[in-house]
């Protein structure tokens, strides 16, 4: 049920805005493509990306990884254009060799890589920490060799951006199955990976948790963080310098368990680093702090936004279901929750591998599932394709290295018929299995939380993703560049099979398309009909279309009936409607001529407006400023419009239209106080407006109950922005995307908003485009190009959002043009 805070001035809005009719200065955002991308989405076949990425969902990439037998589990993402992948060449039921891989934004490059070890090895985890072009990469892994203390041991490489060496010093606590799962890096000093090892090759296996630096690695002492005798194992770890987690499993069983039996008892382990620095001391968190998730649970993956937004995946055994279902649980600061009403895809069974969260209320997993049709192995299924052979029982050698700490599937189908039979591994240790089940698919999930209930599952959205293989497919490892980077790619890696013999590399990506062409906005900082000239002429001679926002700042009423604005940034200037008519209609003129001049033959009449000038003005009330924020004003500003529009049509300058702006911030002031304005303007059947604002914090749609992650609500809530933001249609949204420096989430609250109105009776909510400032003074995060590309990835993250076109407008001051070459 979604609640509404009802300001009092909501309804009285509503009702206004359903007598609206625009008759003219109507502009209708961009919106196409919008069925293509959904039949994208749903195809379960592999569809190959096209750098930059085509826009649709995840893909495929294009270049080919390797000929055979090789698997990727461990993905770290720098930005589009350095990504970085771990996993074991040769993965086949023999043994294997570590395998990197990167990619530099054209193809996958291998690495090269000195290993120690005499017989196969494997990589897991794999993490990169970059300053500028410089950078520290990070995988972990196990290796099967002798004539070090263990018959499997820890493997651990390291490069600076060139080839892998191996840290030689290693301790391993085990003589047999060490083995890394997982490794986060806070720098070079400070590396920490999980996994497992064993002391005798029988029973009883026990957490691994290794400090590592650039000299070597050492355990930690896990004396208090096993649970019990029984079975412990890390898959997952992730944190910050000050506080860290590890997750997976325990068993009160003391034999080794993969939790892939529903008869076996697992349960979900997770420990806690507290320290700074990257200096932690660890502690088992207590069981009265998880949720229970009944029996036969794991976790293999964890991530972290703050100390009280972490989340982690795995699976679990649903017995009403009788199937393994996605396990995704939330720390919110005082309890571990597992999340409700997860829609899995899978029939038969399903899991989560990796867990990602790029921002807040931002979150990625990544996974498999398995079809109906895995009863049919062996047989023609379209959904399943035919194996080619069926995989014969066969003697079960040394360690078969396949995604190396992650388990491939509850129903995975094994190369040996005696895999199962854990006595028979030698005493190594967990290994994973090559290859999964036919009729395996890859499956994405992604949470865009918009609501309390958000937590319990309600907003996790799963989304297709390719599945190349015809005999199983598996998706081990998601990430996106860090949160000190704009969020425009994120990526998964796993492997599939052809014949259920080999298995083969898969890399899929969500890419945001090239953003279009910007236009530059302008803050009027002072009144001057040559710079506007100027500025106009230059937007002209480019052929700038879409909008263009001249922002003269914040309302002010003058006096004796005159209303106009205090010119940005300082409030200082005052300026009437009149003058600021005379500025608009000085850089149109400059506009005019600057286009006539560059579209041969001299200045074509289009049928209809190329661009539109939007006069803005904003909602500021801080500080002691005292806006006018009134019906008054809002009909001087229409008159304003109006004025303006005539003077266009009379001088025949087809090719501009005019409109309004409003840059409407909840933490500028009251929503009451902006939809007076809002609403004033409308009613005057001026022309529409372009809202050039924000959605400061988060618009909460549950009004009296706190958010999760400690995360108060905004002033305004969804309905409210959405009523400023729309106006059932006749407004157009514009929202500033200005980067880390300001708020780098507001691609997550615009969706937020866009999310609510679905369904709405005023309409769903489209964007007309988006405002970054990179080119004004006090530059902000993100280029014009950035600031669209995270907009479209946040809102085509969801089948329920997309929308693939919009406008990129650009700020600049009127002192400083920047006319420079567009991004």
């Amino acid at each position: 049920m979604v609640r509404f805070r009802k300001a009092g001035l909501f309804i009285f809005v509503m009702t206004i805005i359903t007598s609206i009719a625009i008759s003219d200065g109507r502009i209708n955002p961009i919106h196409t493509g919008d069925t293509a991308l959904a039949q994208t989405a749903s195809s379960p076949s592999g569809v190959l990306c096209t750098p930059p990425g085509p826009p649709n969902y995840w893909c495929v990439s294009p270049t080919s990884l390797s000929s055979s037998a090789d698997t990727l589990a461990g993905v770290s993402v720098v930005d589009y254009n350095n990504v970085w992948a771990a996993g074991t060449s040769n993965a086949t039921i023999t043994g294997g060799t570590p395998l990197v891989k990167h990619w530099d934004g054209s193809s996958w490059v291998d690495s090269s890589i000195a290993i120690t070890s005499n017989t196969s090895s494997g990589l897991g985890g794999v993490t990169t920490s970059y300053s500028g072009s410089s950078g520290s990469i990070w995988a972990v892994g196990a290796a099967y060799q002798s004539g070090q203390g263990c018959t499997q041991c820890i493997l651990v490489e390291h490069s600076t951006g060139g080839g892998f060496s191996p840290i030689s010093n290693l301790i391993n606590p085990g003589e047999y199955g060490n083995a890394l799962n997982s490794v986060m890096m806070v720098d070079d000093a400070h590396v920490w990976a999980v996994g497992e090892y064993n002391h005798n090759g029988i029973a009883n296996d026990k957490v691994l948790i290794e400090s590592c630096a650039t000299g070597g690695c050492n355990p930690v002492d896990d004396s208090n963080l096993n649970h019990g005798t029984g079975f412990n194992a890390l898959l997952g770890i992730a944190g910050t310098p000050d506080t860290v987690y590890a997750v997976g499993y325990w068993s009160p069983n003391g034999a080794y368990t993969d939790c892939k039996d529903p008869s076996e008892n697992c349960y979900p382990l997770i420990l806690k680093g507290s320290g700074s620095n990257g200096n932690y001391s660890w502690a088992r968190v207590d069981d009265s702090y998880i949720d229970n998730t009944g029996t036969n649970a794991v976790l293999r993956s964890v991530d972290w936004f703050r100390d009280n937004d972490v989340w982690a995946v795995g699976s679990y055994y649903d017995n009403v279901l009788g199937a393994f279902q996605p396990l995704i649980m939330h720390w919110d600061g005082n309890r571990w929750h597992m999340a409700q009403n997860i829609n899995s895809p899978g029939l038969t069974g399903s899991q989560l591998s990796r867990v990602f969260v790029t921002r807040e209320r931002d979150v990625w997993a990544v996974g498999n599932y398995l079809n109906v049709c895995q009863q049919l192995s062996g047989r023609s299924n379209p959904d399943c394709g035919t194996p080619t052979p069926t995989p014969t029982a066969v003697a079960t050698p040394s360690p078969q290295w396949g995604a190396w700490g992650e388990d491939a599937s509850s129903t995975s189908v094994p190369l040996s018929a005696t895999l199962t039979d854990h006595s028979s591994k030698q005493q190594d240790g967990k290994v994973a299995d090559a290859i999964p089940a036919p009729g395996s698919r890859t499956f994405i999930m992604h949470w865009h939380g918009s609501s309390v209930e958000d937590i319990d599952g309600n907003f996790w959205d799963t989304i297709a993703s390719p599945s190349p293989g015809g005999w199983g497919n598996q998706l081990l490892a998601v990430a996106a560049p860090p949160p000190s980077q704009p969020t425009t790619s994120a990526w998964a890696v796993g492997n599939y099979s052809d014949d259920g013999t080999s298995t083969l590399p898969l890399v899929e990506n969500f890419v945001a398309p090239a953003a279009p062409q910007y236009s530059r906005n302008y803050f009027m900082e002072e009144l001057n009909a040559t710079e506007e000239k100027a500025a106009g002429y230059s937007a002209g001679s480019r052929g700038e279309t879409g909008a263009i926002v001249l922002d003269y700042g914040s309302t002010r009423d003058l006096g004796n009936g005159v209303y106009g604005t205090s010119l940005p940034p300082g409030h200082s200037t005052k300026v009437t409607t009149d003058q600021i008519a005379q500025s608009v209609e000085s850089f149109v003129a400059g506009y005019h001529a600057g286009y006539c001049a560059h579209q041969p033959p001299g200045c074509p009449e289009p049928p209809i407006p190329t661009i539109t000038v939007a006069v803005g003005t904003d909602n500021y009330s801080l500080n002691g400023y005292v806006p006018s924020l009134t019906f008054g004003h809002a009909r001087a500003w229409s008159i304003m419009v109006r004025n303006i529009k005539a003077y266009v049509r009379n001088n025949g300058f087809l090719e501009v239209d005019i409109a309004a702006a409003f840059d409407a911030e909840p933490g500028f002031g009251a929503f009451n106080s902006a939809a007076l304005w809002a609403i004033g303007y409308l009613v005057q059947h001026a022309s529409t407006y372009y809202d050039y604002g924000s959605a400061d914090a988060y618009p909460c749609d549950h009004a009296g109950i706190p958010l999760p992650h400690g995360m108060g609500c905004a002033d305004w809530y969804a309905n409210q922005t959405y009523t400023i933001a729309w106006q059932g249609g006749v407004a157009v949204p514009l929202p500033e995307m200005y980067g880390a420096d300001h708020d780098d989430l507001q691609a997550g609250y615009w969706y937020a908003v866009k999310r609510w109105s679905i369904g709405n009776s005023q309409g769903e909510l489209q964007f007309g485009g988006v405002t970054t400032h990179y080119h004004s003074s006090g530059t902000s995060t993100y280029t014009p190009a950035q600031g669209w590309q995270v907009l479209w990835l946040s809102i085509n993250g969801d089948p329920q959002t997309q929308q693939n076109s919009y406008l990129s407008t650009d700020f600049c001051d009127i002192l400083n043009p920047c006319n420079t070459t567009n991004q």
